[in-house]
């Protein structure tokens, strides 16, 4: 998801800047570190692994994401946000 959303929604809920600001720090740098790790530990390895085997990582990585995206759609369906009595519903 892009940041830009996440920066948005922390000012439309009002979060305190001070709170944001340590929020994305950890964050990112969790993100980061995490990414960097790997690159270190499986950068060589990982790259002639993909190289060799492209067709099927891209074929397992678009299944990934389909079935995701379809267990999304379908738990979505399940939640059920009841309207309180007298609010405005847009057709």
């Amino acid at each position: 998801m892009p940041f830009k959303v996440f920066v948005l929604l922390a000012g439309v809920v009002g979060m305190p800047f001070p709170q944001f600001t340590v929020g994305v720090i950890v964050g990112r740098g969790i993100r980061y570190l995490g990414e960097g790790l790997l690159a270190v530990w499986y950068g060589e390895r990982a790259f002639a692994f993909l190289e060799s085997n492209a067709r099927t990582a891209s074929i397992g990585l678009a299944a990934t994401a389909l079935i995701g995206g379809i267990l999304y759609a379908r738990i979505s369906d399940l939640v059920v946000v009841p309207y309180p009595r007298g609010a405005l519903v847009a057709p």
